[in-house]
């Protein structure tokens, strides 16, 4: 299984899950939100419960720890055999997902 770690702050999910789950791969997503101070949980809950998604899990940080330390909050609660971590941002668009999902056998560590 793959799981995608999402690291946010400030509703910056709200673009990137419906995208992922569109995606036809079978993921569980994690996100770690990093200190948000709007309505990113509570958000975030309502679209789980809306779409009634198992595959969502929820790490908050009550205050920012920065980048690393979310990856770190992620990778401990990671249970699939291949972990993928992508910013909430879209920097990367979550199409890439896909292409990473299929050379994932070409190498141990695949960047984009």
């Amino acid at each position: 299984m793959l799981n995608i770690l999402s690291l946010l702050i400030n509703l910056q999910a709200s673009f990137l899950f419906p995208l992922i789950l569109k995606l036809k791969i079978v993921a569980e997503i994690i996100i770690i939100d990093d200190g948000s101070i709007d309505e990113t949980v509570s958000q975030i809950l309502k679209w789980r419960s809306k779409n009634k998604s198992s595959r969502l899990q929820i790490v908050r940080h009550y205050f920012n720890r920065g980048h690393a330390a979310s990856i770190v909050s992620g990778l401990e609660i990671a249970t699939g055999k291949y972990i993928l971590t992508m910013d909430s941002d879209l920097q990367h668009p979550p199409q890439m997902i896909c292409e990473f999902w299929e050379n994932r056998h070409l190498a141990d560590v695949i960047a984009g």
